[in-house]
């Protein structure tokens, strides 16, 4: 995903709600545009990306993406079983 200021202000308020917990920042720059790619390749590159998160054990996702939150989030947030915020 791409990082766009917005998740910066989400992050600050986050850190205010949970001091102890330390933030993973994932900026997906090497396929970048998402909004120039296919929803079947955006869909994979989601996919991928949340998979690595997960492994990392990540306790909720930010997606700061406008092209994948808002083609995907539905279908994102049927899979998985902690928060998703966009």
């Amino acid at each position: 995903m791409i990082l766009e200021w917005g998740v910066f202000l989400f992050l600050e308020r986050l850190k205010i709600s949970f001091p102890m917990k330390i933030p993973f920042i994932f900026a997906d720059t090497g396929r970048r545009r998402y909004g120039t790619k296919s929803e079947k390749e955006v869909l994979k590159y989601v996919f991928e990306t949340i998979r690595f998160l997960i492994s990392k054990k990540a306790k909720a996702i930010v997606i700061a993406c406008n092209t994948a939150a808002t083609v995907f989030l539905n279908r994102l947030r049927i899979n998985l079983v902690f928060p998703l915020w966009e």
